[in-house]
């Protein structure tokens, strides 16, 4: 599973799997909304929707899935903060289909003016909607807290104001600097020849793009260091009070990544039956963890009776604060968690598509092919001493994030923090 570099830096890496029924191959360009200026928020989002809507052979989104249909591709586009990625799902004999059929759209998209009118109406009439979405407007809120004056704070979906002005030809210009060379990787996954995969890379890509063009690599948001909590409260009248509780982590390059999707359910159990000794209503508890290139950020997302939101609040924070004491977690708690971890993570390995997205993301991250072996190797090693450290280092209230959204409390974040 070697990466194959090709003249102008085009990367592409090809895990062949013999018992494999079906092939995926992904094309994983670095942008996404970190590469947005202010001006530019939801540009991508935007651009993935339009890049099945036809291309030049097949002119409208029903010509375009009807000939993937007819090939037994199943196509894919998704915008997100890092990358938008494209990508087939296919049976193993048609994969030189799928990879001019991959080439064309990344290459030969229409972006003609109509449909791009109706995929900002339709993106507009998200937006709208998201605005009463209380999950979307905490996470909007922790991240330009979080990553302030970087593009992962910026929107997935835009605001009104910017994708207003978008239109096909603005989407056509913006996707084209993102598809160069070295920003783009080509993965691929199944019972397929490398050889032929490299073949098919350089014939529908490589030679597609340019080998001397005057371009910079997009660099990945840098970590951001020295962060100060704070308590950002909104109020509305609503029966349940929605809070979210953040804390920077560690982002996909640091090689402990794995220990908050260990430790969630520990944390979580912990969590409740800390807080039922103490309440006697309604509550819910979410744990997300959320890895980006040099980021990340460990979230507890709260729904609680409005009337005991002030109360609730306060003791979530103390249950955490009691949690980051030596040992809080034990031996045994531990390695039953890494143990299904480890079996969940191999299952994941198992899957054509997963495979081929995390191997793209580890060649574009971290620019080596990715080694399931040396990553269960990884895992292996982590100990209860590791998550125990995490936890004291992680939650440090003078850098915890509270996004408030309910009935009006009367707590500062100096309450919060000094508990």
């Amino acid at each position: 599973m070697a990466i194959k570099t090709f003249d102008n830096g085009l990367r592409a890496i090809c895990t062949e799997k013999a018992d494999s029924k079906i092939c995926s191959v992904v094309v994983h360009i670095t942008g996404g909304c970190q590469s947005e200026k202010s001006n530019q928020s939801g540009l991508s989002e935007y651009i993935s929707r339009l890049l099945l809507c036809g291309t030049k052979n097949y002119p409208t989104r029903e010509a375009l899935l009807n000939y993937a249909k007819l090939n037994g591709i199943i196509l894919n586009a998704e915008a997100n903060r890092e990358s938008i990625v494209i990508s087939a799902i296919f049976p193993n004999e048609t994969l030189e289909w799928a990879m001019e059929l991959l080439s064309e759209i990344v290459f030969d998209s229409n972006f003609d003016a109509a449909t791009g009118e109706r995929i900002k109406l339709g993106l507009l009439a998200d937006i709208d909607r998201l605005a009463e979405n209380h999950a979307y407007s905490l996470e909007k809120s922790t991240n330009q807290a979080l990553y302030y004056r970087t593009g992962l704070a910026n929107p997935k979906f835009g605001t009104t104001l910017t994708v207003e002005r978008f239109n096909a030809d603005t989407a056509k210009e913006f996707f084209t600097t993102l598809v160069t060379p070295k920003n783009t990787v080509i993965s691929a996954t199944g019972d397929i020849d490398g050889e032929e995969f490299n073949d098919y890379a350089e014939e529908f890509f490589a030679n597609r793009l340019p080998e001397n063009a005057d371009y910079k690599k997009i660099k990945y948001v840098s970590e951001v260091e020295d962060f100060v909590g704070d308590l950002r409260t909104r109020n509305k009248r609503l029966n349940q009070s929605r809070i979210r509780i953040a804390f920077p982590t560690y982002g996909y390059k640091n090689a402990k990544k794995y220990l908050p999707e260990i430790i969630k359910p520990i944390l979580e159990k912990k969590l409740y039956k800390a807080l039922r000794l103490t309440s006697d209503y309604y509550n819910s508890l979410t744990i997300e963890n959320t890895t980006f290139a040099n980021n990340g950020k460990l979230e507890f997302d709260i729904v609680v009776d409005y009337e005991n939101a002030e109360n609730h609040l306060k003791n979530f924070v103390k249950v955490l604060k009691n949690l980051n004491i030596e040992d809080s977690i034990s031996e045994q708690e531990f390695e039953l968690e890494k143990n299904i971890f480890i079996t969940n993570f191999m299952l994941s390995c198992d899957e054509c598509l997963e495979l081929s997205l995390i191997n793209a993301k580890e060649v574009s991250v971290l620019k080596r092919s990715f080694n399931e072996n040396t990553e269960k190797l990884k895992i292996e090693m982590l100990t209860v001493k590791d998550a125990n450290k995490y936890i004291a280092e992680t939650f440090i209230l003078s850098k915890m994030f509270v996004s408030y959204l309910g009935h009006p409390i009367n707590i500062t974040f100096s309450d919060l923090s000094n508990i």
